[in-house]
């Protein structure tokens, strides 16, 4: 059986455009491994605490915020 010059380039494209999902969606995975990784490995850093205060909220809970050499506030 002989494959005509359409079916050959549009079997070409196909593999191309193939491949490109391929890629696209293997670079995801790859992204999407690594955050979960880094979420679930627990990695920590050291931190300073310069400034810590009481709040009460509106249900009467005591909320003790922390914040830290490079946090907001």
């Amino acid at each position: 059986m002989s494959l005509c010059p359409a079916q050959t380039t549009m079997f070409w494209v196909g593999l191309a455009v193939l491949a490109t999902f391929e890629t696209f969606w293997f670079f995801l995975a790859r992204q999407l491994i690594g955050r979960l990784c880094s979420v679930t490995s627990g990695i920590a850093v050291e931190g300073r605490c310069i400034r810590r205060y009481a709040s009460e909220g509106s249900e009467g809970n005591t909320y003790w915020p922390h914040h830290g050499a490079d946090a907001p506030g």
